[in-house]
């Protein structure tokens, strides 16, 4: 279900919210959108790229996917209660869901293509759809989100626990979503949950004393928020012997080092229509999810045919993996995750200053960086980047803030001396060795500052060093650099609040009273223009000099067929994608592997 439907249909009715009307209302704009496209060169260039996944899909065979904490074990498979709940939640993707996830075969490029699925850890509620929840709608009074769940998805169940398939209950899940909120140390950010409650066997009532528009990512389909079975929890959820999912596959080994096993459920509820016919997922008989420290082993066991799909592979190899595995099919999209240096602008002589920061921005080269380190991206992606709602693309930012990512070392020099510094002035940049670009980013900006009388002295720090020296604001000047994903607008934006740690506005009151309107506003609309002035303030407060929004590869074989790109539809929730892909064994055959 359209989540801009919900929110529309909520302030036109102040009462409950129908999914169908609106969808009904919404086929024919989709209907019209498909035949202008298929009108449209670019269309019949698509529709000729996508010949190799036509044809029947095939049963059976070994899947292969390095994901995106694939280079360590998972510390648990207890995502509730996980230490590293955001790498827990990977691992548990494959055998349990959400109540809901992104919707590829409704607005993806499978569907009516409104939306590309590649907003890596972020889903926006207005291309949602249901997973565990088949349906689900909004009443304003009182403020309840009501979810029905499915009717027939079974659990397993599991020999090792002495646990039979069951059917899934609205009890499970109530069970399961007031786990999640019991996690220690983070009760606070529920406080917009009265209570949650199954009501019969099939429905689940959200009690709420305000509305939260950041839900999807503490109850959907964000980090942690997998549905378990009471069962599971009972025997020791962190141990993976003991799970138990719905999801189309079943965990059935974990060798640490080494990785993780998942086979196929037979008697998973999903399917999926190709083609005029209906097909029962997931098509492929095992799932890998392999452990590989090693960026360089990693990459020769993809040239190699050993990994069938990376979504997230640096670009810098985009040539040599073109020159040792031509028929590697590579595309890029943009990551999400932009790095920065922070100016102390609360303690610091003289980043206090708005204007100093501002003039430290325009005497950056931005396209330099991008080139240089990145090879390639969106050079403006902060605090949001591109996709992502709210976000306002460069060339229509108020010139003022458009000014901060152009170049100009004589109107830099000439701000600096305005503000009393006409031979600049000298300062500190803390770095440590956790980001590998780290150290060319901070001697591009020691050259570059020269420029404008800025002399830069670099103090290396180890990890833990760097984090303490972040924490206390200890840092004299600068302190870089620091890696942020500017895909979920709360969560980014939130770094701007006067009551977070380190908070970039001295005086948050006013932006503290938009933040949280808009973080209590159902319109989407509304709620999209709000979250776009929000953004370009913080941007024209200069807190963080931010660098490109580089370019990944999402890199699969010829015999992987139907995928369209898609990247993400929650937080890593790559199973969606996973569960609708077969694999071509005769071209695989073929083709040597």
């Amino acid at each position: 279900m359209s989540w801009l439907i919900v929110a529309a249909l909520v302030l036109a009715s102040c009462g409950e919210v129908v999914p169908g009307e609106q969808e009904e209302e919404e086929e024919p704009v989709g209907e019209q959108e498909e035949e202008e496209e298929e009108e449209e060169p670019v269309g019949e260039q698509e529709e000729e790229e996508e010949v190799p996944v036509a044809g029947e899909p095939q049963y059976g065979g070994t899947f292969s996917f390095f994901t995106e904490w694939g280079y360590e074990d998972p510390v648990s498979f207890d995502s509730h209660f996980s230490l590293k709940g955001h790498s827990t939640t990977i691992w548990n993707n494959p055998y349990l869901e959400h109540i809901v996830v992104g919707d590829i075969e409704k607005y993806g490029p499978r569907g009516n293509n409104e939306f590309a699925f590649q907003l890596m850890e972020h889903m926006p509620d207005e291309y949602l759809g249901g997973e565990l929840a088949e349906s689900w709608e909004v009443t304003t009074n009182p403020l309840t989100f009501t979810f029905h769940i499915r009717r027939g998805v079974m659990w397993t169940g599991n020999d090792y626990i002495g646990m039979e398939p069951r059917e899934l209950t609205a009890y499970d899940v109530a069970f399961s979503e007031q786990r999640i909120m019991a996690r220690p140390g983070i009760g606070v950010t529920y406080d917009w949950v009265n209570s949650i409650t199954a009501t019969d066997r099939y429905t689940v009532v959200w009690d709420l004393n305000k509305y939260y528009a950041h839900w999807t990512w503490r109850l959907g389909p964000g980090w942690s928020c997998a549905i378990m079975t009471p069962e599971t929890v009972e025997a020791g959820a962190a141990d993976w012997r003991n799970a138990v999912g719905t999801g189309p596959f079943i965990l059935t080994s974990y060798v640490p080092g080494s990785g993780a096993t998942y086979e196929r459920n037979p008697n998973y509820w999903g399917t999926t229509t190709i083609n005029g016919k209906e097909y029962q997922l997931p098509f492929i008989d095992k799932l890998i999810y392999p452990i590989i420290p090693d960026e360089s082993t990693a990459i020769a066991a993809l040239r190699t045919g050993k990994l069938d799909w990376w979504p997230r592979v640096k670009l810098v190899y985009e040539d040599t993996l073109a020159n040792t595995s031509p028929d590697l099919i590579k595309e890029k999209w943009l990551s999400g995750r932009v790095q920065y240096v922070t100016f102390n602008r609360i303690d610091s002589q003289y980043f206090s200053n708005l204007n100093i920061r501002r003039a430290m921005m325009i005497a950056t080269d931005f396209d330099a960086i991008c080139q240089l380190i990145y090879k390639g991206g969106v050079v403006h992606s902060w605090p949001l980047g591109p996709g992502v709602p709210g976000y306002t693309p460069l060339e229509e930012l108020p010139a003022s803030a458009r000014e901060l990512y152009t170049y100009d070392v004589a109107k830099a020099k000439q701000m600096l001396a305005d503000e009393g510094y006409p031979d600049g002035f000298k300062i500190e940049i803390e770095f440590g060795p956790q980001v590998p670009e780290a150290l060319d980013i901070v001697t591009m900006l020691t050259d570059m500052w020269s420029k404008v009388g800025v002399e830069v002295s670099l103090k290396p720090l180890e990890p833990a060093a760097l984090s303490a020296s972040g924490s206390a604001r200890a840092y004299k000047d600068i302190q870089g650099v620091g890696i942020y994903t500017v895909v979920s607008p709360f969560t980014v934006l939130a770094r701007w609040r006067s009551d977070t740690l380190n908070s970039r506005f001295s005086e948050g009151e006013p932006f503290d009273a938009m933040y949280w309107q808009a973080s209590a506003t159902v319109d989407i609309a509304e709620r999209n223009a709000l979250i776009k002035e929000m953004a370009i303030a913080c941007l024209e407060d200069a807190a963080d000099i931010p660098f490109a929004n580089p370019y990944n590869l999402t890199c699969y074989w010829p015999w992987v067929k139907n995928y369209y790109g898609e990247i993400d539809t929650g937080y890593y929730k790559a199973t969606p994608m996973i569960k609708r892909l077969w694999i071509d064994q005769d071209l695989k055959a073929e083709m040597g592997y």
